[in-house]
């Protein structure tokens, strides 16, 4: 049951690493995005990174997801490459929930 509402739970609980106020400047380029990545995580290597492109409000936007290899998926600044959280994808919730399911 849970997971039908997978998207919704998990928008109200990781909000703060999944949205960002939306700001003036322009955005950081995916090569610099994985680049700051690169240097704060330097002993695991990078798998991808997504982001999407439907903002959930007229103030704020998704904030780039990345996929480490040894399966933590971080949430990073698209403006400034911070990083906002790092969910372990062998523990978390969702993913566990999902994979039961």
């Amino acid at each position: 049951c849970l997971y039908v509402f997978e998207q919704e739970l998990q928008a109200i609980v990781y909000r703060d690493q999944w949205y960002v106020a939306r700001q003036e400047r322009p955005q950081l380029s995916a090569g610099q995005l994985l680049a700051r990545v690169a240097r704060a995580y330097p002993e695991t290597k990078i798998q991808r990174l997504f982001q999407r492109h439907d903002p959930p409000d007229a103030t704020a936007i998704h904030s780039a997801q990345v996929m480490l290899k040894d399966k933590r998926q971080l949430s990073v600044d698209p403006y400034t490459g911070a990083v906002l959280g790092v969910r372990n994808l062998k523990t978390d919730f969702f993913t566990l929930t999902r994979e039961f399911h």
